[in-house]
């Protein structure tokens, strides 16, 4: 038996990583970033593993037992590792909080939880450190909570929960107990928790088991070797079911992972130049745009590069060592894959699946690729297209999409309404329903259209893809980075709108050419001539974007402060919340006949 099938031939996550860590013991498995934000600090398996046994001795010490859930709320780092590596080794299970997470939802899922211990990260989102968000909710509404172990600075008499991350893993006593429990654990008990990213109402949140996942790392095996000793940029999110899965391979099956997050990513890569990179849609729609704009501005035709211009400007953006480029969470542009296919010749392949598969479904590779899908199945995966009745549909024909394998995951926590509606006995066999709508070609190529709730339904009749409309104006457009489009039973349809970080180069340079001197895009958003600015663009998109007549938007609420309210820690838009919380204003613009308002919140 080689290297490769002694691991996959584990069958729990402690058993794997254990493996994995034995088998390289000293070899680097993190590089961190020195006091100067350089990557300078390697980690080893044997350290990783060290740390890791040590968090479970702290577990212990604070009577957690097997099933208990221990919280989570971290950008991707090294401490958020080890914490849920010493949580899965002693039978604990990790629950997942994004750390877009409002107060509210944080309150809701640590009661949900019943969390007596809350790992979080204290870094800054939107000006604000996420311990304060946890510190804002009075303690008597926290009632279980009970240690907060914290990753960076803090004020230690701000609350008596509070422990360092350094002093938490400082106990060696329970070590022995630990690797007691190790054996203990069996592959159908839960691993981790991870809530979908949430639109509308209480996001849901998966029970994935440890047998789920280490099946998925067979299933994602079968179609894509990962090279031992190779450069892994992480920077999903830990509580993303994408991110969780992706760190949990990787680390099994041996690169070196480097942490990174949205707000240093674009420096990071370049220092890295990373072999391996996964990311959602947003991300390489941002590289893309980056490009583009710096291609422009040197004088030159993307469309006509020399090879060595190619290559120096991937390895600018961070992309001249890489070898995989995986695209998933959601559809990825085709205008963006040709760009860096037929401009740059970097091919990336579109993969499909969510948290409730673990998350993989299909994926695109080198040796069975087609534009516009997301590719075929992995192996010991099924993939069916049904109709209303849960009638298997034929190629070509749309329909829901259904999974089935060992990767379906347990169930919804503390909710058999929500299990009871998603997992469906089909001829004998255990389907997850997706609510994804899509179809299989004769080749079995995977096709999404959209969300089966998202689909806008107009007095016309039509279908409108709300990803459509979307992905057309973010492509197109230079300032909009996110759309939420709206109009089911109405005339026609309309769009709420906002920027992101990916546009901001574009607003800053269009408003010095428009005599506006700021480099802050929150003051050129205020100043009235940047509207003018944003319906020019906003017509100009809707012109060249190759809109059908019935999902053309013919009006746009454009939101001038987007909170955390309206994206997920993915970078997706919470489609369902801004329809319901803009309901107001959307409703207005029809009855008015306005092209764009402008939302102060």
């Amino acid at each position: 038996m080689d290297k490769r099938e002694k691991l996959l031939s584990q069958n729990t996550l402690p058993e794997f990583f254990l493996t994995s860590a034995s088998l390289r013991y000293g070899k680097t498995a993190y590089m961190t970033k020195d006091e100067k934000g350089r990557f300078r600090n390697g980690v080893t398996y044997a350290e990783l593993m060290e740390r890791s046994f040590l968090f479970a001795a702290g577990l212990l010490r604070e009577e957690t037992r097997q099933g208990d859930i221990v919280a989570m709320m971290s950008n991707p780092c090294v401490q958020i590792a080890v914490a849920d590596i010493g949580t899965t080794t002693i039978g604990a299970i990790t629950g997942s909080i994004f750390l877009t997470d409002s107060p509210d939802l944080m309150e809701y899922k640590l009661n949900h939880l019943e969390a007596r211990i809350f790992v979080i990260e204290n870094a800054v989102s939107r000006g604000v450190p996420h311990l304060d968000k946890l510190l804002s909710i009075p303690r008597a509404r926290l009632p279980k909570l009970e240690r907060v172990v914290v990753i960076g600075d803090f004020d230690p008499a701000a609350d008596s929960r509070l422990v360092s991350f350094d002093d938490f893993i400082s106990d060696r006593k329970r070590l022995p107990a630990v690797s007691d429990m190790l054996y203990q654990i069996e592959p159908e008990m839960p691993a981790v928790i991870i809530y979908s990213s949430g639109t509308e109402g209480r996001p849901k949140a998966a029970m994935i088991s440890h047998h789920n996942i280490i099946s998925a790392i067979r299933q994602g095996d079968s179609r894509i070797k990962l090279v031992e000793g190779k450069r892994y940029m992480d920077f999903l999110p830990p509580a993303h079911g994408f991110g969780y899965m992706m760190r949990r391979s990787i680390e099994g099956l041996g690169a070196t992972i480097y942490p990174s997050h949205r707000d240093t990513l674009a420096d990071d890569l370049p220092a890295v130049s990373p072999h391996i990179i996964t990311g959602v849609p947003k991300f390489f729609m941002a590289i893309a745009e980056r490009i583009r704009n710096r291609v422009a501005a040197a004088g030159m035709d993307i469309e006509n590069l020399q090879e060595f211009q190619k290559h120096l400007i991937l390895r600018a953006a961070g992309l001249g060592d890489v070898e995989l480029v995986v695209s998933g969470a959601a559809a990825l542009p085709d205008e963006t894959v040709l760009f860096f296919r037929d401009c740059l010749g970097l091919r990336i392949d579109q993969a499909y699946g969510v948290t409730e598969t673990s998350p993989g479904v299909t994926i695109n590779t080198a040796d069975e690729w087609k534009l516009g899908t997301v590719g075929k199945p992995f192996t010991g995966v099924s993939v069916s297209i049904v109709d209303e009745k849960l009638n298997p549909l034929p190629a070509g024909t749309e329909g829901e999409i259904a999974v089935a394998g060992d990767n379906v995951f347990m169930g919804y926590f503390k909710d058999e309404e929500r299990t009871k509606k998603v997992l469906r006995e089909i001829d004998g066999v255990r389907w997850y329903l997706t609510g994804d709508i899509g179809m299989l070609d004769d080749e079995g190529f995977l096709t999404i259209t959209d969300r089966k709730d998202d689909m806008l339904v107009p007095t016309s009749g039509e279908n409108v893809s709300s990803a459509s409309v979307e992905n057309k104006l973010a492509f197109h457009s230079r300032y909009i980075g996110y759309a939420v489009p709206y109009g089911t039973r109405r005339d026609y349809v309309i769009a709420v709108v906002w920027t992101d970080e990916t546009k901001h180069e574009n607003i800053i340079a269009d408003a010095r050419n428009a005599g506006i001197e700021s480099d802050n895009v929150a003051e050129i958003i205020a100043d009235e001539r940047f509207k003018e600015m944003l319906e020019q663009d906003l017509r100009n998109a809707l012109e060249v974007g190759g809109f059908n007549s019935h999902e053309r938007p013919r009006g746009f609420v454009f939101l001038a402060n987007p909170t955390d309210e309206e994206e997920t820690g993915t970078l997706k838009a919470r489609k369902k919340g801004v329809r319901k919380k803009f309901k107001v204003e959307l409703d207005k613009l029809y009855s008015t006949g306005q092209f764009l308002k402008f939302v102060q919140q």
